[in-house]
């Protein structure tokens, strides 16, 4: 469950106190259209007894990847840039030389929420059910048919 407000039913849940057991994640992602869009960058933060445990963050190479054109990504991506400014980072260049199978890094991911869901702990992130949660569930239902 992502929790945008901290509200009273999420506090009450953790005794009125933020829990010290939480998983940050965020993405970075072609788009706000959860069918047609890509994430192209996951990340996330393990928190545990208010302690990082973990933390890493995988850049998703979609080309040559079956139904998405070089031409198309690199029309999101510039877009993209345009918006943000020479300081994002994620060009057509980086993706192609750090990225990783997209498959696996959604597998990966899709293994790491599941075992955290059934601890019932709760998932960080900002602007989490507007952006996270849609492409997440986007592209988990559209790569790997299985819900977020």
């Amino acid at each position: 469950m992502i929790i945008n407000d901290w509200d009273l039913s999420f506090t009450a849940k953790y005794n009125h106190q933020f829990p010290d057991s939480y998983l940050c994640i965020d993405t970075e992602d072609t788009g706000n259209d959860k069918r047609s869009d890509l994430i192209v960058e996951i990340g996330h933060t393990m928190v545990q007894q208010g302690k990082v445990v973990d933390s890493k963050s995988l850049i998703l190479n979609w080309y040559g990847y079956p139904g998405i054109t070089d031409t198309w990504l690199n029309y999101r991506l510039d877009i993209i840039r345009a918006n943000v400014g020479s300081g994002w980072r994620l060009t057509p260049e980086v993706i192609r030389k750090e990225g990783i199978d997209p498959l696996r890094a959604l597998k990966f991911y899709e293994e790491l929420f599941t075992a955290w869901q059934k601890n019932n702990l709760p998932f960080v992130a900002q602007n989490g059910q507007n952006a996270d949660e849609r492409i997440i569930s986007g592209n988990f239902d559209r790569f790997l048919n299985k819900p977020f």
